[in-house]
């Protein structure tokens, strides 16, 4: 409840899928959002805040062997939902990560992400982007070839899907085994 008026949000969950206690979500505070800054800025125990079930098909299914999640920025919290159910599971899957950010600074929850990635089953690369570049062709030619079981999972700006996209597509990648988390400010307030 903001300011006299609903406000409605859609964000992704960053808690475990084995956790049914509480949601956890990750928002990065926008200058200019009207929700993500009242978060950021104001709100505590107290707040009242209505919530829906979670939405969406992007999830982890039995049927996905291997994991390689592509994630720019805020796009990360997903991967971060997806390394907390395998490790809360102690699955044995492996999945590998690429996340890209504009300047260090960008890289949120980055401590438990390390943690991670000290796991052998989990490999996570962190690119700054203003200097290491973004992600090539080359680069997913070398590093993520398709073999059936795995599922390239995206998430980030639309410009920087496609490009991932295009690229697997190129390597060979089929359609289906292709999930993209698509940012949608539409979303329906009952």
């Amino acid at each position: 409840y903001f300011q006299s008026q609903w406000v409605t949000r859609a964000y992704s969950l960053v808690s475990s899928g084995n956790n049914s206690t509480h949601y956890e979500i990750g928002v990065k505070r926008e200058e200019l959002g009207t929700l993500s800054r009242w978060l950021n800025d104001h709100a505590d125990s107290s707040s009242i805040i209505r919530i829906s079930e979670p939405k969406g098909t992007y999830h982890l299914e039995d049927s996905q062997d291997e994991i390689v999640f592509f994630a720019a920025g805020i796009g990360v919290t997903p991967a971060l939902s997806m390394l907390r159910t395998l490790s809360s599971k102690n699955d044995p899957r492996s999945l590998s990560l690429d996340w890209s950010v504009p300047y260090e600074k960008n890289f949120i929850f980055k401590t438990e992400f390390e943690r991670y990635a000290d796991l052998p089953q989990y490999q996570i690369n962190f690119r700054v982007t203003k200097k290491e570049g973004r992600i090539t062709q080359p680069f997913i030619e070398k590093k993520y070839s398709y073999t059936p079981g795995k599922f390239a999972f995206l998430c980030g700006p639309q410009a920087f899907m496609e490009n991932i996209q295009t690229f697997l597509k190129q390597k060979n990648w089929p359609e289906e085994a292709m999930k993209i988390q698509h940012f949608n400010a539409q979303v329906d307030p009952q």
